[in-house]
């Protein structure tokens, strides 16, 4: 577990956001939109001790994080369909980064893509993989006519087959 990460898991996102708001000068909104079910996709929520939902974003251009967020998700909150899914945005609270870096955040964030990616963990545990979470990618997008950026849709599906081989081996291979 890297620092960041454990900083993170013992005191969650708070002091960026106190940081943010003490400054007056914050991020905004570095991505938002919905996380669905692919139209094909059934959870099998049995299988899910503790299903929650992790949301990360970081611009095209890098390949770090710069926020995530987690959300305890049920079978009631998201549902198949186009008309399912779990709204998220990522703000001041949810970036990983210490309120003294926002400027250099802001700038990476200025005119350009957001890449998303969401995860629906069937354990709750965001360090384990298990070849039955559903993943998805989504963007987005800088619209420079609007000068604003579009919202992200997500489409969670099953690991391919090389990511159920992987996930497989790994957890079989971790002490329980």
């Amino acid at each position: 577990m890297t620092a960041l990460s454990l900083a993170v898991s013992l005191f969650g996102h708070t002091d960026v956001a106190r940081g943010a708001e003490e400054s007056g000068v914050g991020v905004g909104v570095v991505a938002e939109g919905v996380v669905r079910l692919k139209d094909n996709n059934a959870v099998d929520w049995s299988q899910m001790t503790a299903p929650t939902l992790y949301v990360t974003a970081r611009p095209a251009s890098v390949k770090v994080p710069l926020a995530s967020l987690k959300k305890e998700v049920s079978p009631s909150t998201l549902v198949p369909g186009p008309d399912g899914g779990v709204p998220f945005a990522l703000t001041d609270g949810e970036v990983l980064f210490a309120a003294s870096e926002f400027p250099q955040i802001r700038a990476l964030l200025a005119d350009a893509d957001v890449l998303v990616s969401a995860r629906l963990d069937s354990d709750g545990d965001p360090n384990t993989r298990d070849a039955s979470d559903l993943v998805g990618r989504g963007v987005a997008s800088w619209d420079a006519r609007e000068g604003t950026r579009k919202a992200a849709v997500v489409q969670l599906e099953s690991r391919g087959a090389f990511g159920r081989l992987v996930t497989q081996r790994a957890s079989s291979e971790s002490p329980k």
